[in-house]
């Protein structure tokens, strides 16, 4: 006797909703890291222009 499809049978709905959940937390993790280096360089750049226009202000 093959248990996998008697258990599948049985819980598909548990697995669904398992896989699904586990599916979202994974795509909330990778784009809310990628949202936070996004704005790490948005900073840095923000920064490095602000200090280039300061310089520009002194050199006048």
């Amino acid at each position: 006797m093959n248990l996998l499809p008697v258990l599948l049978k049985k819980y598909w709905l548990q697995l669904s909703v398992t896989l699904l959940i586990a599916v979202l937390a994974w795509t909330t993790d990778h784009y809310r890291d990628n949202a936070i280096q996004y704005k790490s360089q948005r900073d840095t750049a923000s920064h490095s222009l602000t200090l280039a226009n300061e310089t520009i202000s002194d050199m006048e």
